[in-house]
């Protein structure tokens, strides 16, 4: 209700930019995350127990006849390292059903195969900032990258 309330109170440009920020994030996307609060890689915080699993979202997609795709997360910050070049960013861990669910379109390569994701493979699909910080604008496909030691490609 507050959210309703504070939209009222703004004026028209800004419900215009509110409304639009909203809609690009999925007219029909509903957002449900765990308690767990994580910072530097290490859950902390009063909620910082593991309460969803990928148990329950394939519990809520099979029981919730409305949800057509619920497709499990995780998130994390840090450094992403590639030979003498480094970048502090926002690392999700996602499925292709994350991608499907959110309606993104790959622009270069390729998406994860199922293989890739039930082993929980080291590849990533990367955006335009890493591209440009990491790479140099170069095409980044097959190049490594470093993750909390982690290689990925």
């Amino acid at each position: 209700m507050a959210a309703v309330i504070a939209m009222v109170g703004v004026g028209k440009g800004a419900e215009k930019r509110i409304e639009e920020a909203i809609q690009g994030l999925g007219e029909n996307v509903l957002f449900v995350r765990n308690g767990t609060s994580v910072s530097g890689g290490v859950p902390g915080g009063a909620n910082s127990k593991v309460s969803l699993t990928e148990a329950d979202a394939a519990a809520i997609e099979a029981q919730a006849p409305s949800v057509a795709i619920a497709a499990p997360t995780g998130r994390s910050t840090g450094q992403v390292i590639s030979g003498n070049l480094n970048w502090f960013t926002t690392i999700f861990g996602v499925g292709d059903d994350y991608l499907r669910a959110r309606d993104w379109v790959i622009g270069r390569g390729r998406s994860f195969n199922p293989q890739e994701e039930r082993a929980s493979a080291k590849v990533a699909i990367i955006g335009e900032t890493i591209v440009e910080q990491l790479f140099g604008g170069q095409d980044p496909i097959g190049k490594l990258f470093v993750f909390r030691e982690s290689r990925f490609a």
